[in-house]
C-alpha cells in the first residue's frame, strides 16, 4: 500500500528542510523552488552532522520556520493532488510579493 497523504507532505516537506540546512542558501525562497522544481520523491542521504551542527542548523531553522510552517499547512488544508505545482505557485507567489515589497 502507498503513503498517505499526510506521510507524503511529511515527506516532501522534510526533503526541503534537509536540503535547506545542508546547504544554508542565502535567498531560501529560491532555493526551495528549484528544489521542488527538480523533486523526484526520493529521500536525500542522511548525513549526520558534527559537533555544534545541531545548534547552527536550529538557528537556521528558526528564520526559515514561517515559510516552512504556511508551506505545510496549506498542503494539509488545501491536499492538493499536485504538491510540487502547489509548492511552486506559492514560493513564486511569496518571491513576488517580496520583491513588491522591495521595490516599495
Amino acid at each position: 500500500m502507498g503513503k498517505s497523504y499526510d506521510e507524503r507532505v511529511e515527506d516532501m516537506v522534510f526533503s526541503i528542510c534537509e536540503s535547506l540546512v545542508k546547504t544554508r542558501p542565502e535567498d531560501p525562497l529560491l532555493h526551495m523552488r528549484r528544489f521542488v522544481a527538480s523533486f523526484t520523491g526520493r529521500d536525500p542521504a542522511r548525513e549526520k552532522g558534527g559537533r555544534g551542527e545541531a545548534s547552527r542548523v536550529a538557528e537556521y531553522l528558526v528564520d526559515i520556520r514561517p515559510c516552512i510552517s504556511a508551506i505545510t499547512a496549506q498542503l494539509l488544508e488545501y491536499r492538493p493532488t499536485d504538491m510540487r505545482g502547489f509548492i511552486l505557485e506559492y514560493l513564486d507567489d511569496k518571491m513576488a510579493l517580496m520583491q513588491t515589497n522591495d521595490l516599495l
